[in-house]
């Protein structure tokens, strides 16, 4: 006990006796461990507060949602555009894309609601803008669109093909006859006749004076001579040659000039013949270029055929792409395959068909508004329902052929 002052007037045995001797001292000593024993008891009373309070905020943490961005109902963007997404009257949406995401949203656990809009260009503006969460139809990925929203993993891979009229409903002799009444060749045969008439009637005139003419000074019937003279010109084939000098000059001009109007007139009749074979000729790709082919307005289908220079007939949907062709304002429909297919085997059928192989392979995605954390959760709800075969019996549904 050396520790304790002097001026308390205290010693060891001092100290001792007053707290009863060794007994005292004894007693100094278990209050002494009373107090470390004391203290060490509440430092572990504090770890264990602290502690079981850490353990509850890991529990917290832990049962926190995964995408805490994500609003309680989402806003889906859709167009109508068979066998992806259609709607019967004013009814609910069905298709393929449409049970697609409702699967994704199950497998997610949102719910969402479904907003239509009429064509790709508004639908991608409604994600840029944030209108809309995401957007799922027929939409197709490339570099243009990334800049503008995300995209996910593709949901379906298609292409371009052509589809035409049906044959039966273009037949051959009627396009000719149209094509010849739409040519030159009309005005071309009645420049004819009345050349021809006029140099019959220049012939009989001057070859009625000689004393010995070719054909008969009466007007009936030298004037009927006259023209089959020439007319028969026009063939090379002149028979009897005029008697005067004149006369014989001018069948010169005549041989000259229907040499002429022979080789004219075979161009005009070539090109109506060409222009039928383009127009009954449509089998592939190679086949587009002279000819009109519609398509939707803002599409990769459009932007395909701008950059090839080929004539091109926009409508705002398909429907009226579908009436172009059918009322032959367009020669053919370039645009995705499985949405020509799906029409050409129902409303289309034995009234278009499609031609050529598929080409410009392109794949479809979930437009997600940019940054949107949801994209990586779409990504892998859609990786799960390809694993565990939802994919695929979706995909049959709509598209397998029978």
């Amino acid at each position: 006990m050396g520790f304790l002052p002097k001026r308390w007037g205290l010693r060891n045995g001092s100290l001792a006796r007053k707290w009863g001797g060794n007994a005292g001292l004894g007693l100094l000593r278990r209050l002494g461990f009373g107090l470390r024993l004391g203290g060490m008891i509440g430092i572990l009373l504090a770890i264990l507060i602290c502690s079981g309070h850490g353990s509850s905020l890991q529990a917290q943490t832990s049962q926190a949602p995964v995408n805490p961005a994500f609003s309680p109902t989402l806003q889906v963007g859709t167009r109508i555009l068979p066998p992806f997404v259609t709607q019967e009257g004013a009814g609910d949406l069905s298709g393929f894309s449409i049970e697609l995401w409702q699967s994704l949203a199950r497998e997610i656990d949102l719910k969402s609601t479904f907003k239509v809009y009429p064509n790709v260009q508004d639908l991608l503006r409604a994600v840029e803008t944030r209108e809309v969460d995401v957007a799922i139809a027929a939409i197709t990925i490339n570099s243009d669109r990334a800049q503008r929203v995300d995209f996910s993993q593709p949901i379906f891979s298609s292409g371009l093909q052509i589809m035409v009229r049906h044959p039966r409903l273009d037949r051959q002799n009627q396009n000719f006859l149209r094509n010849l009444a739409t040519s030159a060749l009309p005005k071309l045969v009645v420049l004819a006749l009345l050349i021809i008439g006029a140099m019959a009637h220049l012939v009989w005139l001057i070859e009625r004076y000689h004393h010995d003419p070719m054909i008969s000074s009466a007007y009936f019937p030298g004037i009927f001579q006259a023209l089959w003279w020439t007319a028969t010109g026009l063939a090379g084939e002149y028979g009897d040659m005029p008697r005067g000098v004149v006369s014989r000059l001018i069948a010169l001009f005549w041989m000259f000039a229907s040499v002429g109007f022979v080789a004219y007139f075979t161009a005009a009749f070539t090109s109506a013949l060409t222009v039928q074979q383009l127009q009954g000729g449509i089998q592939g790709l190679v086949d587009l270029p002279g000819h009109t082919v519609a398509t939707t307005a803002g599409s990769t289908a459009a932007t395909f055929l701008q950059e090839r220079k080929i004539k091109l007939l926009e409508r705002d949907s398909l429907e009226e792409v579908y009436a172009a062709l059918m009322d032959r304002e367009a020669d053919a429909v370039v645009f995705d395959s499985g949405v020509l297919a799906y029409y050409a085997n129902r409303e289309g059928q034995n009234l278009v068909r499609l031609v050529g192989e598929v080409f410009k392979p392109e794949n479809y995605g979930i437009a997600v508004s940019p940054g949107n954390p949801l994209g990586k959760a779409i990504d892998v709800a859609l990786l799960k329902l390809k694993e565990d075969g939802t994919y695929n019996l979706l995909y049959d549904k709509y598209f397998k052929q029978e």
